[in-house]
């Protein structure tokens, strides 16, 4: 499943930010993490056009996604139909 993790560099609840963000990395390979610059325990309230940003890029990444696995579903399903064309 896709997962973004946001952290606030300056975050004071979680000793080492940086490395938590790599602790999800290990554990989803596929995870995006960002680490945001001069924010703390709420990037979405000091840094709110940022972290915005990069949840509606997120989302879009994701949405491409299924629109691109969509249209892959529906060419194996008219390739495999037999007659759709006809063979000499």
């Amino acid at each position: 499943k896709p997962l973004l993790v946001m952290m606030g560099a300056e975050e004071q609840i979680i000793d080492d930010p940086g490395a938590a963000l790599d602790s999800y990395r290990e554990a989803n390979p596929e995870a995006i993490t960002k680490l945001i610059a001069d924010a703390g325990h709420s990037p979405n309230v000091e840094k709110p056009a940022q972290t915005a940003a990069l949840v509606l890029a997120f989302a879009a990444r994701g949405e491409r996604a299924r629109k691109a696995t969509a249209r892959h579903e529906m060419q194996k399903r008219l390739q495999k139909r037999e007659g759709v064309r006809k063979r000499p």
